[in-house]
């Protein structure tokens, strides 16, 4: 579904002759993308390790 949002973004962009915008926009989504996947996961990292320190703060 977000890929289809942003695929008519693009081409609302093109429509408007903003070929340089659209063109950016294009190289900047996948990079985004992989940016977001990259935080998600260290925010997971962090969430395990956080509960694991309390669980020996608990049992010591």
């Amino acid at each position: 579904m977000f890929a289809l949002l942003q695929g008519g973004f693009i081409g609302i962009i093109v429509s408007a002759k903003y070929l340089d915008v659209s063109m950016a926009a294009a190289i900047f989504d996948p990079i985004s993308t992989i940016i977001m996947l990259i935080a998600i996961t260290k925010l997971d990292e962090i969430r395990k390790n956080k509960l694991k320190s309390q669980e020996e703060e608990f049992f010591a």
